[in-house]
């Protein structure tokens, strides 16, 4: 950490094991995409273990499809860390936000939360999409909604 780093900053980092295990799957799965897209691979060689793991192979379609729409419709870059970094970047944190707004059924909070990244009708396109990833997910009991572990830090109160 630098010294340059505020309490905000480290207050705000999202670690990947304090995640539920299909939000985990998620942010996973992006960054190996992103990854063998990158090195010109075959994106499914990656993804086939992580799935069939979770007993979901049917959801690496959506998931294509999903960073696919991202690859092309993103008007700026977007920041992914590789697949062994532990803590999430901010458009990490944004797309798994869009995701559980998409899975607790607020699609305008979704919305909000892609237009950094994806404006107009491809943000629409992106959502329907991930309505798709998230039902196969719940078709093998995942979800990225939760947390796997809560820390209680004393603090005040309002």
């Amino acid at each position: 950490m630098s010294a340059e780093t505020t309490d905000a900053e480290t207050a705000n980092t999202v670690s990947l094991t304090s995640l539920s295990t299909g939000a985990q799957l998620f942010i996973q799965s992006v960054r190996s995409w992103a990854e063998a897209a990158r090195e010109r691979r075959c994106i499914k060689r990656d993804l086939i273990p992580l799935y069939l793991n979770h007993d979901c192979l049917a959801a690496m379609e959506p998931l294509d499809e999903l960073m696919s729409l991202l690859a092309l419709a993103a008007y700026r870059p977007v920041q992914l860390n590789g697949a062994c970094a532990a803590e999430l970047t901010g458009d990490e944190v944004t797309l798994l936000q869009a995701m559980r707004a998409m899975q607790r059924n607020h699609p305008d909070s979704a919305r909000n939360e892609l237009s950094g990244l994806i404006a107009g009708r491809l943000n629409h396109t992106w959502r329907r999409v991930a309505t798709a990833y998230l039902s196969e997910l719940g078709a093998s009991g995942l979800t990225c909604t939760g947390l796997q572990h809560m820390t209680l830090v004393q603090g005040e109160h309002a």
